[in-house]
């Protein structure tokens, strides 16, 4: 956990949005590093957020 510390000294912010299209637009404003989603939600599905997000310039890798 030590090792791991120091990379996290950097400031943060924290992006929330109310269903699959403001997450979307937040994340079409910059690239988003961590994306913590619930899998239904208004609108459209947390996987099919993910898969928009996969297909933007932000995202290069999407793990599961």
């Amino acid at each position: 956990a030590r090792a791991r510390k120091g990379s996290f000294n950097r400031p943060v912010e924290i992006l929330t949005a109310c269903n699959g299209d403001e997450a979307l637009e937040a994340g079409n404003k910059g690239p988003i590093d961590i994306l913590i989603t619930d899998f239904m939600m208004p609108g459209m599905s947390g996987l099919n957020l993910i898969e928009s997000f996969q297909k933007t310039t932000f995202i290069l890798d999407t793990p599961f």
